[in-house]
């Protein structure tokens, strides 16, 4: 099992970009807005809440990481009043179905697969009913060739992840990404059922 405060103590953080994710504003900026209580579960710096939060000035949003350090961090930036760090374990956590959204972008793909069946019901514990799942996911068709982390997922390994407490109502391909990670991600929008 991967050290998460440890890589972060040693600077070991390659997914951390120094900024927002491209895909998430350019969804935010296309159209998509969020309100109410929201979660941004793996937050590690707090770049993509940050964003989420200026972006939702009426939201409030809760950014949770299992790492001290990476939460340490992520209050040394200029935070806008509506975001909250708070070190949680998501998978671990007795959710309640308070938030209205979950913005997913490095989490999912950070935990062994074998996890991610205990990442879907964390997010549907956390979500309530009616309340909408943001996920930016790393694809790939032959994701078990894949070491990681990040662990690639495919259609199918999603679909059978989430379609037991979400309805999907979207997907597409972000016109814009990190350069390393150009069509390597796909956004997908749900709905908590």
């Amino acid at each position: 099992m991967t050290d998460w405060n440890r890589r972060y103590l040693q600077n070991d953080t390659p997914w951390d970009k120094g900024h927002v994710a491209p895909p998430l504003v350019e969804a935010l900026e296309n159209g998509l807005e969020f309100s109410g209580k929201i979660l941004v579960p793996g937050c590690g710096l707090g770049h993509d809440a940050r964003y989420v939060a200026c972006r939702s000035p009426r939201a409030t949003v809760l950014a949770v990481d299992i790492s001290a350090e990476a939460l340490c961090r992520a209050q040394e930036y200029e935070n806008p009043q509506n975001l909250d760090f708070q070190q949680i374990d998501f998978l671990g956590a007795a959710w309640t179905g308070g938030f209205n959204v979950l913005v997913e972008h490095t989490l999912y793909c950070a935990i062994n697969p074998s996890q991610r069946q205990a990442y879907a019901e964390a997010a549907a514990k956390a979500i309530r009913v009616g309340g909408l799942f943001l996920g930016i996911f790393f694809k790939n068709d032959y994701p078990d060739l894949e070491e990681g982390p990040p662990y690639f997922s495919s259609d199918a390994q999603l679909d059978a992840c989430f379609d037991e407490h979400f309805e999907l109502l979207e997907k597409w391909l972000p016109g814009v990404a990190f350069e390393e990670r150009v069509g390597e991600e796909e956004l997908r929008l749900y709905r908590r059922q």
